[in-house]
């Protein structure tokens, strides 16, 4: 007779006697220390639950089960292996166990972004990091297996040129005025027009205003004058500057 058998049946017997549920808590022999499997010792513990086995495991390990199941699937979806460590005594008996997957194939995510650059910089948002003019893509997978595409519609903003009169006839039916015409995406700050002599004979701030060539509503002399235009692109600060020359003629 085995040592100990007496032990348990009387409690096997007792639990059976009593709508009690026998719970084995850890169990383990001499060779698993030793290594000699002709003869060994065997030790276990138990204890008894007042419910049924399956109500024990589904209240103390259910976040468990459902863990290494949850797991054991993206292992699977990941062509990996997984081997569960540290399992409970309780799990380990022989027994079936049921668990209910509720699949939801969502639609991959697609979007499409449209951005403008100036010529010479960068777009460095949502992993794209591009400075020429085209469409791009990025595709992007979740912890999950779930796809994601982005795509980028980059288009680059060229620099616009300033182009400027060289003169102007004030008394002139045509032709009469000294205006700035700024192409698309630029901004002119500000405009100064200096005699030869250094003295400011008109300011429009923001070109708010054209010249007539007066200077204190008198027609200013035939001669060269000097203009300063200060100007930025749309969506920079970077101020330009660009100087050039003015004739009137009468």
């Amino acid at each position: 007779q085995a040592c100990g058998l007496t032990g348990i049946m009387g409690l096997v017997d007792f639990a059976n006697h009593n709508d009690c549920s026998l719970i084995r808590a850890m169990m383990y022999n001499s060779g698993d220390i030793s290594k000699e499997r002709d003869r060994v010792v065997g030790y276990g513990s138990w204890y008894l639950y007042t419910d049924d086995k399956n109500e024990y495991i589904e209240k103390y390990f259910s976040k468990y089960v459902l863990d290494i199941v949850k797991k054991s699937i993206l292992a699977e979806f990941n062509n990996e292996e997984f081997i569960p460590r540290d399992i409970p005594s309780v799990l380990t008996q022989y027994g079936a166990s049921f668990v209910t997957l509720n699949l939801n194939v969502m639609k991959a995510y697609n979007d499409t972004i449209y951005a403008v650059i100036n010529e010479g910089e960068y777009y460095n948002k949502y992993g794209f990091y591009e400075c020429i003019e085209g469409v791009y893509s990025r595709y992007f997978t979740t912890y999950y297996g779930c796809d994601s595409s982005i795509y980028l519609n980059l288009s680059i903003k060229l620099e616009a040129e300033l182009f400027v009169e060289n003169c102007i006839m004030p008394k002139s039916d045509i032709n009469n005025k000294f205006e700035i015409k700024p192409s698309e995406f630029m901004i002119i700050d500000d405009v100064l027009i200096y005699n030869r002599f250094g003295v400011l004979m008109f300011r429009s701030p923001n070109n708010a205003k054209s010249w007539d060539g007066k200077y204190k509503g008198e027609y200013c002399p035939q001669a060269a004058y000097t203009y300063v235009i200060y100007y930025h692109q749309e969506g920079t600060t970077e101020q330009k500057e660009k100087i050039g020359t003015i004739v009137l003629l009468y």
